[in-house]
């Protein structure tokens, strides 16, 4: 494979002074921003823990919990008793946002987190004498097996989003750009050929024939090329960033990257 670098019509890093609103949401939609991400991390494994927590309270407790029955419901103002709908309301908002960071594996690394905490409050339950074996036998065995197949799943999002997101060709230096992916086709062996358009770090157009994942003609997705050789086809690897969560946020990603890498024929 071989590619055509061309001088872009612009730097794509560098945005025109005395943007409209229009231009900034268009910019904010393409611009780094690990200190959202981070933040968002932060806060998930905060609930996270938080959700832990009060799961393994109220499932090692629960025995201890004094009920007011009456009129076809009960109540109680002991906290173990309210422990585990806190705790896994705490749990679904940190799955939630961690899915902005991670997708996928959020929601694996919940249910291990949710079933993990269940397991070791009913295991101390048993072990203080609070609850007997045989009371929480079941429960447990059904509980274990989930926390397994969470364990699973787990790995598997993880390997995948290792590998959707290119984390593996940034750690060997190779560089990130905004990417267009064009001219769908498979070779031989089956896999998806497309043509990826980016401009390098020095606002140079490149083009490159290359093996694709198929989802890079539906979403935004980024070229990572090794500086020293960005037309080399062979060392350039797709990557495809998690999107965001909101129908809204993608469109503006989708047009900001219709901006940014311009192609002939666009209706901009």
């Amino acid at each position: 494979m071989t590619s055509t670098p061309a001088r872009s019509a612009g730097h794509p890093r560098q945005q025109p002074t005395g943007l409209d609103a229009e231009d900034a949401v268009l910019a904010r939609a393409l611009a780094p921003r690990p200190e959202r991400r981070t933040a968002l991390a932060l806060a998930a494994v905060a609930l996270l823990t938080l959700g832990w927590w009060m799961l393994r309270l109220g499932a090692h407790e629960a025995s201890l919990v004094r009920w007011d029955c009456g009129g076809g419901s009960c109540a109680t103002n002991d906290f173990p008793g309210a422990a585990p709908s806190l705790g896994g309301m705490a749990i679904v908002l940190g799955a939630l946002l961690g899915a902005g960071v991670v997708r996928w594996v959020a929601p694996a690394v919940a249910a291990v987190v949710a079933t993990s905490a269940l397991l070791l409050g009913w295991r101390g339950a048993v072990a203080e004498g609070l609850v007997t074996a045989g009371a929480v036998r079941v429960p447990m065995v059904i509980t274990g097996v989930l926390l397994a197949l969470a364990v699973a799943a787990t790995v598997v999002a993880l390997v995948r989003h290792v590998r959707r997101v290119g984390t593996l060709a940034r750690l060997a230096g190779r560089l990130a750009a905004w990417a267009r992916v064009t001219d769908y086709d498979t070779d031989e062996q089956g896999r998806v050929l497309g043509t990826l358009h980016f401009d390098d770090a020095q606002g140079v157009r490149h083009t490159v024939r290359t093996v694709v994942p198929r989802q890079a003609f539906a979403v935004p997705a980024q070229a990572l090329y090794d500086p020293a050789r960005p037309d080399d086809a062979a060392r350039v690897r797709v990557g495809l960033p998690v999107q965001p969560l909101t129908a809204a946020a993608r469109q503006t990603r989708e047009r900001a990257l219709r901006v940014r890498v311009p192609l002939a024929g666009d209706d901009l």
